[in-house]
């Protein structure tokens, strides 16, 4: 005889999708597995150092910054992206490719598909050459746009280089083993840490790796600054964690931006119960400061989470008000702030490249 379970009881602050508890710390070390896995995946296909030589790797011998034969395919099918038409032919009903602007396209590893035919991988120097191509004559082009078609190209042609420097077992997880097993010094290897560490704030796999890091490293400012901010983000303490994200600089900040979201909206809901009061009145510009954010944005942002703002420029927090918006009602100017005040004169070319 079957059993019928009994139906879940769900609180009141469930329903209204408020975090109780350790949920908060839950859900986001849920969301930092669920966000490891693709890594995890790619990691394992990778040969570990010691293990060469017991497998012949993979060396690409395509010397152009796309194989001829997928050229030719996407110029039969008519696949080219324009940045890579040989000029004059765009109009043309099939547009002829330019093989000196044709890059390879990112393609998901398929059953039956040979991905280490060495015809079609570019050796270091070819992927250097693309990427130096993306960065400086498509990404920092003032002649291209609009920007969104420009950062999808880019983004998926980047994709490519890197899977092409997996296949041939040259990649990041690399370069953190040669950080483990030399001991002469890298120049740059705080900055990658720290990075790694923001972008991946609330991840275990990752704050135990920074924890294993030598004493002279783990006390440099950008790891040190990376770990506070960090221990704010799993204290749940949004007020603590962007006081130190001011201390930021611009590449830093945009591995902290993916987070801004669920930081500043924890902030409002913490707020909307503390605050909670029929005569009790918080004031915008200081509620601005706390959320790095001008004024006008911080009304947006309250207005999009249900709290009031009088026209006195007060807000009036109360937890019965606070809701959650609907998914794509926040406006992304809303969290750029942070991120494009330390921007000021750099491009994008000497960011990419490190001469910021």
């Amino acid at each position: 005889m079957n059993r019928r379970r009994a139906p879940r009881r769900i609180s009141h602050s469930q329903r209204r999708g408020a975090p109780a508890g350790g949920e908060w710390r839950q859900r986001n070390q849920e969301q930092w597995r669920g966000q490891e896995k693709p890594q995890v995946r790619e990691v394992e296909e990778e040969v570990r150092p010691g293990q060469q030589g017991k497998e012949n790797v993979p060396k690409g011998i395509c010397w152009s910054m796309c194989p001829a034969r997928e050229q030719q395919a996407r110029e039969s099918q008519n696949r080219l992206h324009r940045f890579e038409m040989l000029a004059g032919t765009a109009r043309d009903r099939r547009p002829r490719v330019d093989p000196l602007r044709a890059v390879k396209e990112y393609s998901r590893p398929a059953a039956g598909k040979d991905a280490t035919n060495p015809t079609d991988l570019r050796p270091p120097d070819v992927l250097l050459k693309t990427v130096s191509y993306l960065i400086d004559d498509i990404a920092a082009s003032p002649r291209l746009h609009p920007w969104t078609e420009v950062y999808s190209f880019v983004f998926d042609r980047l994709r490519s280089v890197k899977q092409d420097m997996i296949i041939q077992r040259e990649n990041l997880s690399w370069l953190l083993d040669c950080y483990a097993s030399e001991t002469r010094p890298h120049p740059n290897q705080e900055e990658f840490q720290a990075l790694g560490l923001l972008y991946n704030l609330g991840s275990t796999r990752a704050m135990q790796h920074v924890m294993e890091l030598p004493e002279r490293l783990r006390s440099s400012p950008a790891i040190t600054l990376a770990m506070s901010i960090n221990r704010a983000f799993l204290e749940r303490n949004p007020v603590r964690l962007l006081r130190f994200a001011k201390r930021l600089n611009f590449l830093q900040s945009c591995a902290l931006h993916r987070h801004l979201v669920s930081c500043r909206r924890d902030l409002l809901l913490i707020y909307s119960h503390g605050y909670s009061s029929r005569n009790c009145r918080f004031p915008l510009d200081k509620l601005s400061q706390l959320l790095a954010l001008d004024t006008s944005l911080t009304a947006q942002l309250c207005q999009a989470y249900g709290v009031e703002v009088n026209q006195q420029n007060q807000v009036v927090f109360s937890k019965t008000a606070f809701t959650e918006p609907e998914q794509g009602k926040l406006h992304c100017t809303l969290y750029h702030n942070i991120v494009a005040e330390k921007q000021r004169d750099l491009t994008i070319g000497s960011i990419i490249h490190g001469c910021a």
